[in-house]
């Protein structure tokens, strides 16, 4: 069983390097990419954030990232579908909300059948979820729910609406699901209910074609009274799911960011100069492009990581000093990958747009991070807030 940081980091390795053989097709065509995400379940490496006592490899947040971030230089929509896998199961386990029966259920799919999970939460014209607002999906109980029931006590649960941007749709076996509750008399409220694939009144539909990241299958997921199970209102949420999140986006894009500037360099290596002896990368122009790149990455990997070894190291009741944190290394880090990937198609000039070359692939994806939350205006008033209101 794999234990040792330095275990999870080969883990990782390996597997990227079997996802960058295929990377390019997938993105041509658009499909899931299946033969990835088996090969990660035969490693056994699905169970990645799985607590050891459920039969897990138990990675904290710090393992996470340094093994995310390995993982992305070799494939980003695999990268995504695992990191959203992950960051949900790494999430829960430390927030301890879920019913143990759920969890439990869900972990032992996991190790045992190398099941997949994500999130179901966005909503078209709702924005993320994380700023806040009642999901438009709604739960009714399969029985009735009385005013004074308890949400938990009921096992049964329907679930209708539309989700979209569900990562890995089609893999999946398992959904978190946002939900709005309306019990009789009494404010409503927001739930988070888990969906067994396959499930009754359950449609994917892929209607999202991004420029970017098609094979992570960011699909809309269409409920239509499918059987749920009640696991915790949203207002009982403390940091960690988000805390999670953040890094998930953040060590996927910078991983990214590191391969296209690895594409970048390697094409000036190769490249010769014209009218000169030697190849561009002698050129001090190019060298300076170089240098400054893997400099910004450098300080946004390792910014991310420190940040995430304070998290491990903080006792529980502390850790909500970090949030705004995490999301300073989310907005560094993904600033860093696309900067990473523009410069890299700069130094290669017209051949960097040339789709025989990685270079306008990363450049692509990149961009993508720049959209997950938090937005880089979000972060930083969130930063000035902090400071300003607590001093």
């Amino acid at each position: 069983m794999v234990h040792a940081m330095e275990d999870f980091e080969a883990l990782a390795e390996r597997l990227a390097s079997g996802f960058a053989a295929t990377s390019a097709e997938n993105d041509r065509s658009g499909e899931w990419p299946r033969a990835n995400l088996n090969r990660v379940a035969e490693q056994g490496a699905l169970r990645l954030a799985v607590p050891r006592e459920l039969g897990g490899m138990g990675a904290d947040l710090r393992d996470f990232a340094i093994y995310q971030e390995r993982l992305a230089r070799g494939d980003g929509a695999t990268a995504l579908i695992l990191a959203m896998h992950h960051m949900l199961l790494g999430g829960e386990a430390e927030a301890g909300l879920w019913p143990a029966e759920s969890f439990g259920e869900v972990c032992r799919a996991v190790v045992q059948d190398g099941a997949l999970i994500n999130s179901a939460a966005t909503e078209a014209g709702g924005g993320s979820p994380s700023l806040g607002g009642l999901p438009k999906a709604q739960a009714e109980p399969a029985e009735p729910l009385a005013l004074e029931s308890e949400p938990a006590a009921l096992s049964r649960w329907r679930v209708s609406g539309r989700k979209a941007y569900t990562t890995g749709a089609p893999a999946l076996t398992f959904m978190r699901v946002s939900a709005r509750i309306d019990p009789p008399g009494a404010e409503p409220f927001g739930a988070r209910l888990l969906v067994r694939q396959p499930a009754e009144g359950v449609t994917i539909e892929p209607g999202w074609d991004p420029a970017g990241l098609r094979a992570a299958a960011n699909h809309t997921v269409v409920f239509d009274r499918t059987p749920a199970a009640f696991l915790y209102r949203e207002d009982r949420r403390g940091c960690e799911g988000n805390v999670w999140f953040q890094v998930a986006i953040a060590a996927t894009y910078l991983g990214i960011g590191q391969a296209a500037y690895e594409a970048g360099r390697d094409y000036t290596r190769g490249r010769k100069a014209g009218g000169r002896d030697g190849t561009i990368s002698d050129i001090e122009s190019v060298r300076l492009r170089l240098g400054r790149t893997r400099g910004e990455l450098m300080v946004a990997r390792r910014n991310l990581f420190a940040t995430c070894a304070g998290w491990v190291a903080l006792p529980r009741a502390r850790k909500d000093d970090l949030v705004s944190a995490f999301g300073l290394a989310k907005v560094v880090a993904v600033n860093a990958a696309a900067t990473a990937a523009e410069q890299s198609v700069r130094l290669a000039g017209a051949m960097g747009l040339d789709r025989d070359l990685p270079m306008e692939r990363f450049l692509r994806e990149t961009r993508a991070g720049l959209a997950h939350p938090p937005v880089d205006d979000v972060a930083y008033l969130n930063l000035a807030a902090e400071d300003l209101e607590g001093a």
